[in-house]
């Protein structure tokens, strides 16, 4: 079953692409597009790719810090390659929910207690919708016509992704935190797979578990320094990724715009998509890219948004689709 759900996850998902791709090249024109990426150096190109590495390395050494404050040694490769399977599994499955149980699932594999691992991903979560929303408040102050002056579907998709932005910190905070809500919510789970595995659960178990998660929890709310340096670690990743735009803008020989009013343009298409349901945001990340670069790149907006696209999100997923395939087959199958 699990097997069938990521197959028909894969075939939606190319589906998604097919269906934009024709959108995309039965309204503009593919010479003109094609004849407009020429003009883009291949160093720009190159340092694009080198910041969508950085991202996955920035990732990598927030879960290494992580988890030895909670007790757990392990390496800066292996948590490199968690980054790298929450970024595939989140672009392949509606509202990027299959990332982060498969980290887990990997992470288990190396045998790294779940309720470590939990705390890790929720926390790294927080701290994501936290940048979104730290860069909505920045765009209401210095670059409110974004929002404003953009499409009145485009401003919708932003207040809801605002608004979702908000709810995913409360959630976590919950998990992290209530311990009577995280137990309502195991049971529930374990009733289910009573009754579909038919298999029973050990109650005192349970809530041996779900102590040992909430002091996991609480240790981690009480190092501050930990947490200051989690959030700039995972800031700076964020940062990067969303630098390719900036990097693509002025690899087109223009300057009229700053690093920081690209950064919150990115921002800006990043949280409008935030509410949204498609694997990957595909289709959705194109639109509202589409038309919010006209901002920036005037004419050459739909070159802009393809390579954005392209460095950022397609080139790196079949990327790490082979490097999946390949490390799990050799390390993993073997368990």
């Amino acid at each position: 079953m699990k097997k069938k759900k990521m197959v028909l996850s894969c075939i939606f998902f190319i589906l998604l692409i097919a269906l934009t791709l024709y959108v995309i090249f039965s309204n503009y024109d593919i010479n003109t597009i094609y004849s407009n990426m020429l003009l883009v150096k291949p160093i720009y190109l190159v340092g694009c790719l080198l910041l969508v590495c950085l991202y996955f390395i920035f990732q990598g050494i927030y879960m290494k810090y992580i988890l030895h404050a909670l007790d757990v040694e392990t390496t800066l490769k292996k948590c490199t390659f968690y980054s790298v399977i929450e970024f595939f599994f989140s672009a392949i499955t509606p509202s990027s929910t299959g990332g982060q149980p498969v980290q887990m699932y990997y992470m288990s594999k190396d045998k790294i207690p779940m309720r470590k691992s939990l705390i890790v991903l929720i926390l790294n979560t927080i701290i994501f919708k936290l940048y979104l929303i730290v860069g909505g408040v920045l765009i209401l102050i210095f670059r409110p016509d974004y929002i404003f002056e953009s499409r009145l579907l485009i401003q919708i998709f932003f207040y809801l992704g605002i608004l979702i932005d908000a709810l995913v910190i409360l959630g976590c905070y919950m998990l992290m935190y209530h311990k009577k809500i995280i137990k309502q919510a195991a049971t529930i789970f374990y009733k289910l797979k009573k009754l579909i595995l038919k298999k029973d659960y050990d109650s005192n178990r349970l809530d041996e578990l779900l102590s040992k998660y909430v002091n996991e929890a609480k240790f981690i709310n009480s190092h501050v320094k930990e947490i200051v340096i989690s959030v700039i670690l995972t800031f700076i990743q964020r940062t990067l990724m969303f630098s390719i735009l900036y990097m693509l803008y002025r690899s087109f020989g223009f300057k009229e715009y700053t690093y920081l009013e690209i950064l919150l343009l990115q921002i800006f298409v990043q949280i409008s998509i935030e509410g949204l349901i498609l694997p990957g945001g595909v289709g959705a990340s194109e639109y509202v890219s589409t038309h919010m670069y006209n901002v920036i790149f005037g004419s050459l907006s739909i070159s802009g948004m393809i390579l954005t696209r392209t460095l950022s999100f397609y080139i790196p997923l079949l990327v790490i689709m082979f490097i999946i395939g390949i490390v799990t087959k050799i390390k993993y199958m073997k368990d």
